[in-house]
């Protein structure tokens, strides 16, 4: 015979194994939400209004010039990043912004190979929380993901402002370029009405149809066959 007690406990058990998935109910549809909003006019806000510079000359290679800066902000904020510029050239030059992986960082200054004289400039972006994902600490990685992304947008914004106040660069000739993890970024920079120009190369914004779009392009159905 079962005894009353346990009858009880059972009767709760419904209830108990509901919690996780009402929970995962409510970060699926959060994360809806949470796609389906424009944070543009947030991100834009989240602009600095003054930052301080500190800058060190690097090693000299190849023709050009490298110097590596630290910007505080009036939030602050800090962002670190390069620029490199021809010794040669008089100025003001035309300038790029380089916002390019994650892992690159500044270092994208390296990897871009230009024609023609201009001031080429990186940044690092803030730091990514681990990728070890407690279900528990979920909603506190999601904030710290959109605290990561607001920073990101509004450290581009700094080091445009201090970029574009440097008299080796032509104000009139300001270009953002993004690759990889910098392409939503870039968008959002490439706001700014400052900006004369825009590349992009191979945003992983979306990355659901990035995907589905490989897959139709690769995966063809076969021609129907008539049944034996």
């Amino acid at each position: 015979m079962i005894r009353p007690a346990i009858i009880k406990l059972l009767r709760f058990i419904p209830w108990i194994a509901g919690i996780p998935v009402l929970f995962i109910a409510g970060l699926v549809l959060f994360a809806q939400w949470y796609r389906s909003t424009d944070h543009t006019d947030n991100l834009l806000s989240a602009r600095a209004e003054w930052f301080e510079a500190t800058e060190w000359e690097l090693v000299d290679s190849a023709g050009y010039r490298a110097v590596a800066f630290s910007l505080s902000d009036n939030f602050g904020r800090v962002v670190e990043g390069y620029l490199s510029f021809p010794d040669s050239s008089p100025g003001p030059l035309p300038a790029v912004l380089i916002l390019g992986g994650h892992g690159t960082g500044a270092r994208a200054v390296e990897l871009v190979k230009l024609n023609r004289p201009a001031v080429l400039c990186g940044m690092n972006y803030p730091d990514i929380p681990e990728h070890r994902i407690n279900p528990l600490k979920i909603p506190s990685l999601l904030f710290s993901l959109d605290s990561l992304v607001t920073d990101a947008v509004a450290n581009a914004f700094t080091v445009m402002d201090y970029l574009l106040h440097r008299p080796e660069v032509d104000p009139e000739k300001l270009t953002v370029l993004g690759a990889s993890f910098g392409v939503p970024f870039a968008v959002i920079a490439g706001l700014d009405s400052r900006v004369d120009g825009m590349a992009l190369i191979y945003g992983g914004g979306d990355m659901e149809r990035i995907i589905e779009w490989n897959l139709r392009s690769r995966i063809r159905s076969a021609p129907p066959r008539k049944a034996a």
